[in-house]
């Protein structure tokens, strides 16, 4: 009998030195068994590839459902996640450096869905930067770099701009100054 039934306890006192008391209850009774999903949080770096979440339902072999990935709601500003394959994208890293993915294994024939909430950790990059090295120059009215990047940086953007030892003078641009004029 698939349903809910009502526990009703009773009983008589058992002497005068006993009091025994009594609380009713329900029994479910279902057509189906629960899955039991095994799913790790991850843990990344903002900048890798190839990381995703992976999952499994309790024995499979036997009418356990299809796993699926979804990123939950508020989670989405931060990553992406392949339905299918729990492959992820990651987008920023937020504050809490957190963000959730929601695993499913769908409902069969034998087996009820399931979920399960899994943390991605989203640690930042650590950035790496160029080495810029200033140009010594002579004046022979040809147009030449005033500096020299050595490298590629990465978790920026490199910006040039004349000026002072203290400030800009002129606006950041991320290509390299050039000068023909004397005293430029």
């Amino acid at each position: 009998m698939v349903g809910t039934c009502d526990i009703v306890a009773s009983g008589a006192s058992a002497g005068d030195n006993y009091s025994i008391s009594y609380t009713n209850g329900k029994l479910t009774i279902n057509d189906k068994g629960t899955q039991t999903i095994t799913a790790g949080n991850v843990t990344v770096t903002y900048g890798d590839t190839g990381k995703s979440v992976s999952a499994s339902v309790t024995d499979p072999t036997t009418g356990g459902g299809a796993i699926s990935y979804a990123v939950k709601a508020g989670s989405g500003d931060y990553i992406e996640v392949n339905a299918t394959t729990g492959a992820l994208t990651i987008k920023k890293v937020p504050a809490d450096g957190k963000a959730y993915v929601t695993v499913t294994a769908a409902e069969t024939a034998t087996y009820t869905q399931a979920t399960k909430e899994v943390t991605v950790t989203i640690n930042k990059a650590n950035a790496v930067s160029a080495s810029v090295t200033a140009n010594n120059r002579t004046y022979d009215d040809t147009e030449k770099p005033l500096v020299t990047v050595t490298g590629e940086p990465t978790g920026g953007e490199m910006q040039y701009a004349l000026g002072t030892a203290t400030e800009a003078t002129q606006p950041y641009t991320t290509s390299i100054t050039s000068k023909t004029e004397a005293g430029t």
